[in-house]
């Protein structure tokens, strides 16, 4: 069992304007969890996270606060506060926070790993 607090977690800016707070996951302060992990994203108004997929990893999106534009494969999407979106692996995703800022709850199995994750050309 393990209790990790946002407070207690330093964020990993992935690009401009993302935080992203590893809240449960791999390694002993994150709860050695090698089968999922669970993150909290926070998208700056004006800002996007970089362009990405993930090799081996899907994703489940869960946005708590805020609008915002999800490019999945090409194909654009609005999500909103109370949408779940679910990411396979090998989908080439990026979330903008255009109008306002944007929060999700990030849920990764297996457990998030910088080395499973490819960064594409940022969308222009």
């Amino acid at each position: 069992m393990k209790i990790v607090r946002k407070e207690d977690v330093a964020s990993i800016n992935n690009a401009e304007g993302e935080l992203f707070y590893e809240m449960i996951g791999r390694g002993e302060k994150l709860g050695n969890s090698e089968h999922r992990s669970l993150g909290h994203v926070v998208v700056k108004k004006g800002f996007s996270t970089n362009k990405h997929y993930h090799p081996i990893a899907e994703e489940t999106y869960y946005f708590i606060r805020g609008t915002g534009r999800m490019v999945i494969n090409e194909k654009e999407y609005i999500v909103k506060s109370g949408d779940a979106v679910l990411i396979n692996p090998k989908d080439i995703h990026q979330l903008f926070a255009e109008n306002e800022e944007v929060e999700a709850i990030v849920v990764c199995a297996p457990a998030f790993e910088i080395n499973n994750t490819v960064f594409c050309d940022m969308e222009g």
